[in-house]
């Protein structure tokens, strides 16, 4: 069965031309979509109007089905879950917990049950050492995570996300899309992500599509995978493991030990593996 369907679908801005034209695309249940395009080209329109009280002002036509169902204009759908770029924007109350508390807060939900939902998601994002701080203090990469859980938290069945990873460090976008990888995977949560980075994730989706022209056309995987089937250079995702295990002490910034891994890489020797004139890496005894 199709989790998310546009069918015929067509839309424009007012005081603009068409943004998606006859669009006929599908995401089965349980896939890791990725949707890649040029800056413009319609991805996050496509992935709000699937969300409907996220769906941009503007004429259009045909329909979106979710799970079999067309989808409601300007209703609540909480089975669909958006993720934006920008976190700071999306977090909107001042403490963790309360942030993950405050969707459930809305739509009334019961207190021992926000509690459990609560805790359950916290628990699996590993937030307990950072529940109770300021969301002011948090890291790029944890308030990424706490825009994430407040929406998981709300369970839905579908999760859109625009352009997710985009303003992370190599080893906070690694940690996030391992995240997602565990929900779609160990909870069966159908994931569709906006990227211009699709390399970054080829080897966690099931799927690709690309939107031009107004179209959304469905691509292999194997475009993405930065030449590893010719065996140019290794594709950025074997990058980020080398820069994240590297060296467990993480010597320098996370930028320095990013910055060697693509050296190493682009002198024809394997991530992590030091030179042959080279004695033992720097930093270490």
């Amino acid at each position: 069965m199709d989790a998310l369907t546009y069918r015929g679908f067509s839309f424009a801005y007012p005081q603009g031309g068409p943004v998606l034209s006859d669009v006929d695309w599908s995401v089965p249940a349980g896939a890791f979509a990725v949707l890649v395009g040029d800056t413009g080209s319609g991805k996050t329109t496509l992935l709000r109007c699937a969300k409907p009280e996220l769906a941009p002002t503007g004429e259009r036509t045909g329909e979106v089905w979710l799970w079999g169902e067309p989808l409601a204009a300007g209703e609540r759908e909480p089975r669909v879950g958006y993720v934006s770029q920008d976190a700071d924007n999306q977090i909107v109350c001042d403490k963790v917990w309360h942030e993950l508390a405050f969707g459930l807060e809305n739509l009334g939900v019961a207190p021992d049950d926000m509690r459990r939902r609560v805790a359950e998601v916290a628990h699996f994002f590993g937030m307990e050492p950072w529940f109770r701080r300021s969301a002011e203090e948090l890291s790029g990469g944890q308030k990424a995570l706490v825009c994430l859980a407040s929406v998981l938290v709300m369970q839905p069945s579908v999760l859109l996300l625009d352009e997710p990873t985009a303003q992370l460090d190599p080893v906070a976008q690694k940690s996030f899309l391992h995240a997602l990888f565990r929900l779609n995977r160990e909870l069966g949560l159908t994931v569709v992500v906006a990227t211009h980075s699709p390399e970054t994730m080829v080897d966690y989706a099931t799927m690709a599509a690309r939107v031009e022209g107004g179209r959304v056309t469905d691509v292999p995987l194997g475009e993405f995978r930065y030449g590893r089937a010719a065996g140019l250079r290794p594709a950025t995702g074997d990058v980020w493991d080398a820069a994240v295990a590297q060296d467990t002490r993480v010597v320098g910034s996370a930028r320095d030990t990013w910055d060697a891994a693509v050296a190493q890489a682009a002198a024809g020797r394997e991530p992590g593996e030091p030179s042959a004139a080279a004695g033992a890496p720097a930093g270490r005894a």
